[in-house]
């Protein structure tokens, strides 16, 4: 894994994470996270994870994977990865595994308790916008089950 920090701010900013911040708040939080790339077939999450980070892929691809190894979802830029466990602080449910090498931003599991005394205009728009994530992630679960069930 090799870290970069030079151009998080020029990432975040295209990401849904930075949707409806303006410029100042965008670079705050950049600030807060790292830039790692990660080689294809490595580990950006996996389930006996003992952090609950949150990452953002800015570029490439990875892929979520059950314990067997079952492909879950494909993921690229924009994506997010362990937003569950960011929120809630409980383990992983599944391993995100890059597919030829990709790079995201990891933001610190205590990202919104670090900003929310200085920065609660910040912690209100990521929360916005990861809850905007999982609603679009249990939609499409939802119709996956019905259409299974049919």
């Amino acid at each position: 894994m090799d870290s970069e920090t030079p151009d998080s701010y020029e990432l975040l900013a295209r990401t849904g994470l930075a949707t409806g911040m303006s410029h100042e708040q965008v670079r705050v939080l950049a600030d807060c996270g790292k830039v790692e790339s990660y080689a294809s077939g490595e580990n950006l999450v996996s389930k006996d994870d003992d952090r609950f980070d949150l990452l953002v892929v800015v570029d490439g691809a990875c892929e979520i994977r059950t314990d067997m190894d079952d492909l879950l979802y494909r993921l690229g830029r924009d994506s997010l990865i362990g937003e569950m466990s960011f929120l809630d602080q409980k383990p992983r449910s599944a391993k995100a595994i890059s597919s030829g090498g990709c790079k995201a931003i990891r933001f610190p599991a205590s990202l919104l308790d670090d900003l929310e005394a200085t920065r609660p205009d910040i912690v209100a728009r990521l929360l916005k916008n990861i809850s905007l994530v999982l609603c679009q992630k249990l939609r499409s679960t939802t119709r996956f089950a019905e259409a299974t069930f049919v």
